[in-house]
């Protein structure tokens, strides 16, 4: 008889591949697909810092640590690009992301000292753990995905000018610097969210394969981020039911009752899958017609 997933691990899985393709569809619409690497390495000191001060494992407690650090690596990235020109976007992402890591494993290596039950904990959220998902962990996954569901919906048109025509917005007089902070706070809040899924390392690849999929099949963003949200809202769902069928196959036909795969680089990977067959089918597409608008220039 094959063994189902527990309904908590699907649902946060299902919760986080939402919340991703909503957080990723904006941020592919910026230009800016690699912020997200940056601040879910970013957010690990602040995660390891709140561990080893409250010693609690409740994720709750440790999310407040790393969305801290998160919004203090935003604006270190703008510090950075308002004080000198000279240093490249790329440049600034990579120190970003190098510096707040380096100090989340330093940090790492003195949590371990202090509180040696630690090791196990603290490496669950490097690639995620999803077998240990509580329904405590589900709830702020819906959380988030309930506060930047709002925000989109509130703030649709002027995040959306944001991401197509920021000079643009500039002259208009509504312009300012809330909306660029509310945006940023929204993706850093959804990222940490997501940590005990994919994990600080596989987050990154979430944000672009879900709206890069959706891209290829849609006109419109909003038709796209729709797509993305529903994609991976599809994928994350699947992926704890395809690890249990394989992990039961492997028992049934090899007799290898130690076959265990985990389901955050699977959910990765079949993201990653969705991604290219879509490229692969824009291209087929692309050439079978004739040259004309591009079916993305709403993007």
């Amino acid at each position: 008889m094959i063994a189902m997933p527990d309904l908590a691990c699907v649902t946060g899985c299902a919760l986080v591949g939402i919340l991703y393709g909503l957080l990723g569809s904006f941020s592919l619409a910026r230009n800016q697909a690699l912020l997200g690497d940056v601040l879910s390495h970013a957010a690990w000191p602040g995660l390891v810092l709140a561990f080893g001060l409250t010693g609690s494992r409740n994720f709750g407690a440790l999310a407040i640590g790393a969305i801290m650090a998160g919004l203090a690596a935003i604006a270190s990235l703008d510090w950075l690009s308002r004080g000198s020109g000279r240093i490249k976007s790329d440049a600034r992402l990579a120190l970003i992301l190098s510096g707040f890591f380096g100090v989340g494993m330093l940090a790492t290596r003195q949590v371990q000292i202090s509180r040696p039950e630690s090791m196990g904990h603290l490496q669950a959220f490097l690639f995620g753990q999803t077998a240990a998902l509580m329904w405590s962990d589900v709830c702020v996954m819906g959380l988030a995905l309930v506060v930047s569901v709002t925000v989109v919906w509130l703030r649709w048109r002027d995040l959306t000018v944001l991401c197509f025509d920021p000079e643009w917005r500039k002259t208009t007089p509504t312009s300012g610097l809330s909306t660029p902070v509310i945006l940023n706070g929204i993706l850093v809040l959804g990222i940490v969210a997501g940590l005990p899924v994919a994990g600080v390392v596989l987050v990154s690849a979430l944000l672009v394969c879900l709206p890069v999929t959706a891209r290829v099949f849609t006109v419109r963003f909003a038709s796209g981020t729709i797509l993305a949200m529903t994609l991976g809202g599809v994928l994350g769902a699947l992926s704890p039911i395809l690890v249990m069928l394989i992990e039961s196959g492997a028992r049934q036909w090899h007799g290898n009752s130690d076959a265990r795969l985990p389901t955050g680089p699977v959910f990765v990977l079949a993201g990653a899958v969705c991604a290219a067959i879509a490229l692969s089918l824009g291209e087929w597409t692309k050439k079978s017609k004739k040259p004309g608008k591009s079916p993305n220039a709403a993007y």
